[in-house]
């Protein structure tokens, strides 16, 4: 599996091509040094970055989906997650998806309360990094541009604390080059640890909206993680519900390509106790539905009443996304959920 990161390696800053590396797991201070890695069954060897990106662009794949995870995660956590995930889209369109995690450095052994704020601090000290990363890409297919290779979409997936990461990226981006490309084909969202206004134009999310074609927020009321995100971010005066817990605070301030999806149907299901780790599941299932066919699927019978006609509530019986060129009138009627009213939760 490929993957870009910027944790401390035992091996030291100094990157060379064919090295051996391991994650310096005493240290979670993150890096402005990047370092563009593959990790095999008997151990992680560094690439450097223009092979890693001749790599990717040799690879037979249709498209990448870059994934950012959220905070208090392993490492082995985390490539279980991108593991997880890959499987999941090869048992669907096998070959053509490309799964890349980037990981950043967080906490998992002083107790979730005080890694939620370390965390915090880690997830905006990569930024610098993962700016880099983007400047590199960017310029690397400028080269390139024209050639097959360079034509893969690319989807950013993040999860909780990992979309405050991709948010700062893109709003550091934009501040230094004050206009932005589009550089994400879809942008998923879940379990989102930022305000939940933070799509809206002039907030630190928008440079997100202007970088993708579609972005798609899940979300679920009945998310811990979210509830206890709340209360800890009084500490840092954001005095606000969280994107991942309600969606948009109000989807007619937000652009036309943004979407949100309710998940509290299957979330608690899918991670039991604490409701916020259903990415892989249901969730990947929607986001497969994007990919195959270009559009986010609003389905009439899923959208909430008085709410928005971007806003749906997505059923736990959602389906494996049909192959997107048999797609036809039987088959989407085989997406649509029972004709029954969705249920109502007061948050």
């Amino acid at each position: 599996m490929l993957f870009v990161t910027n944790r401390a390696l035992k091996e030291g800053l100094k990157s060379e091509a064919g090295r051996a590396v391991n994650f310096d797991e005493d240290n979670d201070e993150p890096l402005a040094s990047v370092f563009f890695c593959e990790k095999h069954e008997d151990g992680m060897t560094e690439i450097m970055s223009d092979p890693f990106l001749d790599r990717v662009r040799q690879n037979s794949v249709k498209e990448i989906i870059v994934f950012v995870h959220g905070f208090n995660n392993t490492t082995e956590k985390t490539f279980e997650a991108a593991a997880k995930i890959q499987g999941r889209c090869d048992e669907i369109a096998k070959g053509d998806y490309l799964v890349i995690p980037l990981i950043w450095p967080n906490g998992g052994k002083t107790g979730i309360v005080r890694d939620y704020y370390e965390d915090q601090d880690r997830a905006d000290g990569s930024v610098i990094a993962f700016a880099r990363i983007l400047a590199k890409f960017l310029e690397w297919r400028a080269e390139h541009d024209g050639e097959v290779g360079c034509l893969k979409r690319v989807n950013l997936l993040a999860h909780s604390m990992g979309v405050r990461v991709a948010v700062g990226t893109l709003e550091r981006w934009r501040e230094r080059d004050q206009t932005l490309p589009r550089v994400f084909r879809n942008v998923f969202l879940v379990a989102a640890d930022v305000p939940n206004e933070t799509l809206e134009r002039g907030k630190s999310g928008y440079p997100l909206v202007e970088t993708s074609r579609t972005l798609t927020v899940y979300h679920a009321d009945d998310d811990l993680a979210m509830r206890a995100s709340k209360v800890a971010n009084v500490r840092n005066r954001e005095v606000t519900r969280r994107l991942g817990h309600t969606g948009p605070e109000e989807m007619s301030r937000t652009a036309s390509n943004v979407f949100a999806v309710d998940c509290n149907d299957f979330n608690d299901a899918e991670d039991p106790g604490s409701g916020h780790g259903y990415f892989s599941g249901v969730a990947l299932r929607h986001m497969m539905f994007t990919l195959r066919t270009g559009r986010v699927d609003v389905n009439d019978r899923f959208v909430v009443p008085d709410n928005h006609q971007r806003a749906v509530r997505l059923p736990g019986t959602y389906p494996d996304p049909i192959d997107a060129r048999a797609l036809n009138a039987v088959d989407r009627q085989r997406l649509r959920p029972p004709d029954t009213p969705p249920a109502t939760q007061e948050i």
